[in-house]
């Protein structure tokens, strides 16, 4: 795969991803861990259907074979999953999506820290535009439902997100699909644990809400993550986070009607700006990546 075939795969990944906002608003019952156990054991399974369908009987080998990457990229998958819903429970989805847009610069660090990865100079200013665009955003958002809490849990969230962009690139030359299903079940295990109740006490409407949020539409998003991973640095992966951080609060506003400040559409604009160029710049290299060289 080319880097440029990567760059597109994550436009398509985040486009879908953009819409986790909006399924957590749809749920009936407004508490974070049904959602936690109904999207991520619905995509434990989806991802297990999945590489079954690819590994012709060798379901067992794959799961083997992700080795000590895998393991510490599921760990965080999983821990950094729980925080991403449960921010969402307590806090705005403008107000999340904020902190989470430190995400591409924390894993850009790490990566270079433990990898030795480069980051493009291009994708230093994508990261900077895009993050005035989001301080624009959350500052005229700021008072609107918000909470303390739910900022301490996203910034958490972030650690472990960082954590599991790093070990996907880390572990690049191995299958890191099983990744997702050993962090799907460790993050619905955790939701079990916290509230026990939550499968026998949910409605069919949230039933068939989690079963198609995470069977089908994170399954499918997080199957293109992975793929994009192999050729796209973590930094660079990690910096199509603003694209859902813009996207998120307008399919919110759309569907359930939580309505975004103004400042919102002025920042998304920004965002989308320094995305698109550095997209541009990028979707000119059609080789694929070294990692560690940038060309």
């Amino acid at each position: 795969m080319t880097y440029r075939a990567g760059l597109l795969i994550l436009t398509f990944t985040v486009l879908l991803s953009s819409l986790n906002g909006v399924m957590m608003r749809l749920a009936q019952d407004p508490e974070p861990w049904p959602a936690v156990v109904g999207r991520y054991l619905a995509q434990a399974a989806g991802m297990t259907l999945y590489i079954a369908w690819r590994s012709r009987g060798r379901l067992g080998a794959r799961f083997v074979a992700m080795g000590l990457p895998g393991i510490v990229t599921s760990v965080c998958y999983g821990l950094g999953s729980v925080g991403f819903l449960v921010a969402l429970s307590l806090t705005t989805v403008a107000e999340t999506m904020f902190v989470l847009s430190a995400m591409p610069v924390v894993t850009a660090i790490a990566a270079r820290l433990l990898l030795g990865e480069r980051v493009r100079r291009s994708a230093w200013i994508a990261m900077a535009g895009s993050a005035v665009g989001i301080a624009v955003m959350f500052g005229d958002n700021a008072g609107n439902g918000g909470s303390t809490a739910g900022l301490l849990v996203a910034i958490v969230c972030v650690l472990f997100m960082a954590g599991f962009g790093v070990g996907l690139r880390w572990g690049r030359t191995l299958d890191m699909m099983p990744t997702i299903v050993v962090g799907s079940l460790i993050a619905g295990l955790i939701g079990l644990a916290v509230e026990p109740s939550s499968l026998t006490n949910m409605s069919r409407h949230d039933l068939l809400l989690f079963a198609a949020w995470g069977g089908l539409l994170a399954t499918v998003f997080s199957v293109t993550f992975v793929l994009a991973s192999r050729v796209v640095p973590g930094g660079e992966m990690m910096l199509f986070i603003f694209v859902e951080a813009v996207l998120s609060p307008f399919w919110v506003w759309l569907v359930v009607g939580e309505v975004p400040a103004a400042g919102t559409f002025t920042g998304g604009t920004i965002v989308l700006a320094s995305l698109a160029v550095f997209a541009a710049a990028g979707l000119r290299r059609s080789k694929p990546v070294v990692p560690g060289v940038v060309p």
